[in-house]
C-alpha cells in the first residue's frame, strides 16, 4: 500500500478488507468485503450513507474482472448491497433505515460469480490490481484503497478417455485440459498439440490403443521453459469380443417354421452368421428372420445349428443358437377315392418335404418319401407285401351338427386297426386287402385317425378332417 493510501485509509470510520487477495488468472471468484468498525464508538448509518467499491472492468492489466455479470449479496441483515447498473464494476452499501454499527462489530458483503480477466504487466507476471472503495457516511467522504493480485494458475493438466474399454484396433479419445501451458504431449504415442492462453483443452481424436489388456494414457503439460507436470494415468482396456445370441433354449419348432435370430456384439472387428443364404458377414447387432429347412444341413437332420461368430482382440469368439425340429410325420398317403374309382395319389406330411415317385406301372406302385427330423420316412400304394392304407375318407364332408357321416377306408396287409384309437373292424377283401366302415356324428370339426398294424407289428395311419357347417 502506497504513502497516500495508507493516509486515506487511516481517514476512514471503517476498516476494509476483501477476500481472497490473491487469485488466478481466467479464474471465477467469490469475493466478501468485509468492514469493521475498530473503533470504541459506535458508528450511525443512515439511509443518506453509502459505501461504494469498484471491481475495474475491463482488458486491461489495471482490470479486474472480464465483465460486470456477478452476483451481489448482503451478508448482513439490515444492509443493502447491489450493483450500481451505471458503472461497471460498481457496488453500493445502503440502508432502508438507521442502522448502529457498536465496537467490534464488522459488515460483510458478497460477490460471486466474478471472473477474473487474463492480461498483466508482463506476459504472465503477477499484477496488482486497486479497488478504490469510498465511504460516506455522515459529513465525511473518505477513500481507501484495497489490492488484488492477479496471478498466473499453475501448471496443471487433466485428461479422460471415451471410451475406456475398446476392442481389436478400435480408438478412443483422449480429452485434456491444461493451465498455464505452452503445449501438451500424449503417452503412449507421442502426440502433441499446443495450447493457446492460460486455460486450454482438446482432444486427442481416434488414438488406437496398444494391443494389451491396459493401456494407461497419460497427458503431460509443457511450458516454454520445459516445466512439466503429467495428469494422472487413465486406463483404456483392449477386451475381447462379447456376444449376445439367441433366442437360447427354443422348443421344437416344426420343419417349415419361421425363427427370428437376435444378437448383439461389442468390441468386435468383424461378425458373420453361419448357416444362412445370406451374406455371412452381418452387422454388429441385428435380427433375421430363419426359416430353418431352407439352411439344414442335411434334409434328415434333427436341428440346425447357427453359430455367430466375433472376430476381435484375441482372436475369434463364438457362440451358437441350436433350433431343434419337430419330428416329420405322414398325416394322410392314400388315393383321394376309393377303389374301383380311378383317382390320384394324395400326400400330407407334416414337418417335411414330401416326394411322390411312381416306381413302377401295371399295375400302378407309388413311394411316398417323407424327409424331415427323424426321417426318411417311406410309404407305399399298390400292389406288394407292405402295409398301406389305400383309401380313407368321409362323406358327406362337411356334415350339419349331430347328422350322421360314413367313414370308410380300404387297408392292405393290415391285421387289426383302430379310429381314433378304439378298435374297429377289418372285412377281408381281394388281393391281401381289408374294408371296414364307421358311422359317427361330429357336433364339431373333427379330427379322424385310423391307424393299421400288420403281422410283423408295424404300424401307419391316415388322418382326415370331417368338417361341421353350422
Amino acid at each position: 500500500m502506497s504513502d497516500e493510501t495508507a493516509i486515506a485509509a487511516s481517514n476512514t470510520l471503517l476498516q476494509y478488507s476483501i477476500v481472497p487477495t490473491s487469485v488466478n488468472f481466467g479464474a471465477t471468484v467469490t469475493f466478501t468485503l468485509t468492514a469493521l468498525n475498530n473503533g470504541s464508538q459506535d458508528i450511525k448509518f443512515r439511509p443518506a450513507d453509502s459505501i461504494s467499491l469498484l471491481l475495474p472492468v475491463g482488458a486491461g492489466a489495471a482490470d479486474l474482472l472480464i465483465n460486470s455479470n456477478v452476483g451481489a449479496t448482503s451478508l448482513t441483515t439490515g444492509f443493502i448491497f447491489t450493483q450500481v447498473q451505471a458503472q461497471p464494476g460498481g457496488f453500493l452499501v445502503a440502508v432502508n433505515a438507521e442502522q448502529t454499527i457498536a465496537p467490534g462489530v464488522s459488515l460483510s458483503f458478497q460477490i460471486s460469480g466474478a471472473q477474473i480477466n487474463t492480461t498483466s504487466t508482463k506476459g504472465l507476471q503477477p499484477t496488482s490490481v486497486s479497488l478504490p472503495v469510498t465511504e460516506s457516511i455522515g459529513t465525511s467522504t473518505n477513500p481507501t484503497f484495497l489490492a488484488v493480485m492477479k496471478t498466473p494458475p499453475p501448471l496443471a493438466v487433466s485428461c479422460s478417455a471415451s471410451p475406456q474399454i475398446v476392442g481389436l484396433n478400435q480408438p478412443t479419445n483422449i480429452s485434456w485440459t491444461a493451465t498455464s501451458a505452452a503445449y501438451v504431449i500424449l503417452t503412449p504415442g507421442n502426440l502433441r498439440q499446443e495450447c493457446s492462453g492460460i486455460y486450454s483443452k482438446n482432444v486427442f481424436n481416434s488414438v488406437v490403443p496398444p494391443q494389451v489388456p491396459v493401456t494407461p494414457f497419460q497427458v503431460t503439460a509443457y511450458t516454454d521453459d520445459q516445466q512439466s507436470v503429467g495428469s494422472i494415468p487413465v486406463n483404456v482396456q483392449t477386451v475381447p469380443p462379447v456376444i449376445d445370441f439367441g433366442p437360447q433354449n427354443l422348443p421344437p419348432i416344426g420343419y417349415q417354421d419361421s425363427v427370428t435370430l437376435t444378437w448383439a456384439t461389442q468390441y468386435a472387428n468383424a461378425v458373420y452368421l453361419t448357416p444362412t443364404r445370406q451374406p455371412p458377414q452381418v452387422a454388429p447387432s441385428g435380427s433375421l428372420p430363419i426359416k430353418p429347412s431352407t439352411v439344414a444341413a442335411l434334409p434328415n437332420a434333427s436341428s440346425v445349428t447357427f453359430t455367430l461368430t466375433a472376430y476381435g482382440y484375441q482372436g475369434a469368439v463364438h457362440k451358437t443358437v441350436t433350433v431343434q425340429f419337430q419330428p416329420v410325420r405322414i398325416l394322410y398317403f392314400g388315393y383321394s377315392a376309393p377303389p374301383p374309382a380311378q383317382s390320384s395319389p394324395r400326400a400330407v406330411v407334416q414337418n417335411g418335404i414330401q416326394t411322390i415317385l411312381q416306381t413302377a406301372s401295371n399295375p400302378d406302385i407309388f413311394q411316398l418319401t417323407a424327409s424331415g427330423a427323424g426321417g426318411p420316412l417311406a410309404r407305399y400304394l399298390g400292389p406288394g407285401p407292405w402295409l398301406e392304407i389305400i383309401y380313407f375318407g368321409g362323406a358327406p364332408n362337411p356334415v350339419a351338427p349331430g347328422k350322421p357321416c360314413m367313414l370308410s377306408w380300404v387297408t392292405q396287409n393290415a391285421k387289426s386297426a383302430t379310429l381314433n384309437g378304439a378298435p374297429v373292424t377289418l372285412n377281408p377283401s381281394d388281393n391281401n386287402q381289408q374294408t371296414g366302415t364307421s358311422t359317427v356324428s361330429p357336433t364339431i370339426t373333427t379330427v379322424y385317425t385310423l391307424a393299421v398294424v400288420d403281422a410283423e407289428g408295424n404300424t401307419i395311419a391316415n388322418q382326415i378332417t370331417i368338417s361341421v357347417s353350422s
